[in-house]
């Protein structure tokens, strides 16, 4: 099982990625507050180290703070957006409904 750990609360980028040998690979990018330019070379990044793909991930994990509310919308908002790619459109459709009214 891998798990993908994803920071964006203050002004840097981090993503992680934890398997079931409890392995971590990590990748950081301290760009100043350019959350949302570096996030996907930052996850992709950790992804490479880990020698996985967006398919391998079981898990998603994101801070939700304390941090600027920007920034950590920037992370629950990628998250989402990989969660939903590899499933069917019926449980999509749910999880998205489930996000905007809950």
């Amino acid at each position: 099982m891998n798990t993908l750990i994803i920071d964006t609360t203050y002004e840097s980028c981090s993503a992680s990625i934890v398997d079931s040998d409890m392995h971590c690979h990590y990748s950081f990018n301290d760009s100043n507050k350019l959350q949302s330019e570096t996030i996907t070379e930052v996850v992709f990044d950790t992804l490479d180290k880990a020698e996985v793909s967006l398919k391998d991930i079981n898990n998603i994990i994101v801070t939700n703070g304390p941090g600027n509310f920007t920034s950590i919308r920037v992370g629950v908002s990628f998250a989402l957006g990989l969660s939903l790619i590899h499933i069917s459109e019926p449980t999509r459709l749910r999880r998205i409904s489930y996000a905007v009214f809950c």
